[in-house]
């Protein structure tokens, strides 16, 4: 009869994967949630496949209820980047707001590796930056991006007043 004891070290290794790592799926390596992206909500807001919302961290597009400049361009390139792709969310410290929507950095895998919707937008001339405490984790990346847009004149900054 063949079984494990608990020296075995078949047993050993199987409880060091389950304890230590995600070896049957879940979260990467990198802490980070992939999921599938079903619908574009505006330029900085999405709906996953399992009906949750993702307000994207760090960023704030122009509102389309209001008629914003810009705010359907931000949709457009927001749903030109992850709508019905699989994406990454990174979360920082504070995971839900007020509307309980999800709080994520967003990841997007490309052939050379992987960018940040946030800081796509950002470049792009699409979103201002927006910081909330206690979610500051890439500030410095984004007011980057935000601040090469700006002197670039990109997107927003040289459309609307």
């Amino acid at each position: 009869m063949h079984g494990f004891t608990s020296s075995s070290p078949a047993l050993s290794a199987l409880l060091s994967c389950l304890v230590l790592t995600s070896c049957f799926g879940g979260e990467e390596d990198n802490g980070r949630e992939k999921v599938l992206v079903e619908r574009i909500l505006d330029g900085d807001t999405v709906e996953l496949s399992d009906g949750r919302k993702v307000r994207y961290l760090g960023v704030d597009t122009p509102e389309l209820k209001d008629d914003d400049c810009y705010a359907k361009e931000a949709k457009q390139f927001n749903e030109s980047l992850v709508l019905l792709k699989e994406v990454e969310l990174e979360l920082d410290e504070n995971p839900t707001d007020m509307y309980g929507r999800t709080l994520a950095y967003v990841w997007l895998k490309t052939g050379s590796g992987e960018r940040m919707v946030n800081e796509e937008l950002l470049l792009k001339g699409y979103a201002r930056t927006l910081f909330i405490a206690p979610n500051h984790k890439y500030k410095s990346e984004l007011e980057a991006a935000k601040e090469a847009a700006v002197a670039a004149g990109a997107g927003l900054w040289s459309a609307c007043d």
